[in-house]
């Protein structure tokens, strides 16, 4: 037992080493993937509120947005600048999940709660910016029915439908976890807005509110439908970002609540902007 805790504490003495010497490319790649990041959540927003206001627009997801990028002028360039800013952006969360680099989350319970969830945002980041590179290489991929196929194939195990509530129910209470975020959280503590005004920092925060408020809206009604999804073992009831956006339009005077949802994504955007230039990243 002492031999392999020698080990795992000499491979990680190694990584931390190998984080130490790239730390810099990898503190300016995470800001460029949170500059992506802004760029997608504002092109999930702008299509949304267009929608809403019968503008031409539609509800799409993440990949949805890269495939708008992808069709912009110089859309290949931004999503290679994309692709490789997401990548970075997932490879810092993975450091933040296993290293702890801001000695933020320690090994209680509910803090490893937090490291595990830098973790499946590291995988999903990066599957984000892996997508983006598989657009510039082979072009436009359909992903219309994503959440119903990953569902479905779930669903087909034994214990799937049990999974799949579980997950529901993990995807819920992080939807959950972003509205008490945006409601009473200090978003600013990490970032260094000195030299704005009381008033700017005070908007700069708002939108942060905003943009965690939309999204965990956006959650909530996935985890939902998920769950649903398990309950009734149909996995054409699962909804992803695209599809909880279209629930939402068609609620009760849907119009106001998919435009409300819609500018507190671009918020959540020009806030990723904001942390891109000015929030304290550390490696190690």
């Amino acid at each position: 037992m002492t031999s392999i805790s020698t080990h795992v504490d000499t491979a990680r003495d190694h990584v931390e080493d190998a984080v130490r010497e790239a730390g810099p490319a990898l503190k300016w790649l995470a800001r460029l993937g949170f500059v992506a990041k802004g760029f997608v959540y504002v092109t999930v927003g702008v299509l949304a509120v267009q929608a809403a206001m019968g503008n031409g627009g539609s509800t799409t997801d993440q990949r949805g947005a890269l495939r708008t990028i992808l069709h912009q002028p110089f859309g290949r360039t931004m999503l290679i600048i994309g692709g490789t800013g997401l990548v970075g952006f997932a490879v810092w969360r993975l450091i933040q999940s296993l290293l702890d680099p801001e000695h933020e989350h320690g090994t209680k319970p509910k803090e490893l709660l937090r490291r595990a969830g830098r973790f499946v945002s590291g995988i999903a980041y990066g599957g984000l910016g892996v997508a983006a590179w598989q657009m510039v290489l082979r072009g436009e991929s359909g992903d219309s029915g994503r959440a119903q196929d990953w569902t479905g194939s779930l669903l087909a195990h034994p214990a799937g439908e049990w999974i799949l509530m579980v997950i529901g129910a993990i995807v819920v209470a992080v939807g959950a976890w972003h509205i008490y975020r945006a409601w009473k959280v200090k978003l600013g503590d990490k970032l260094q807005l000195d030299r704005w005004g009381a008033k700017m920092r005070t908007w700069i925060i708002r939108f942060g509110r905003a943009g965690y408020a939309a999204r965990g809206i956006i959650f909530c009604i996935i985890g939902v439908f998920l769950i649903l999804a398990a309950r009734h073992h149909d996995p054409s009831e699962a909804k992803g970002v695209g599809q909880a956006l279209q629930y939402a339009a068609g609620m009760s005077y849907g119009w106001l609540m998919l435009a409300a949802i819609a500018i507190g994504l671009i918020a959540y955007g020009v806030f990723q902007w904001v942390e891109a230039r000015y929030r304290r990243i550390e490696v190690c």
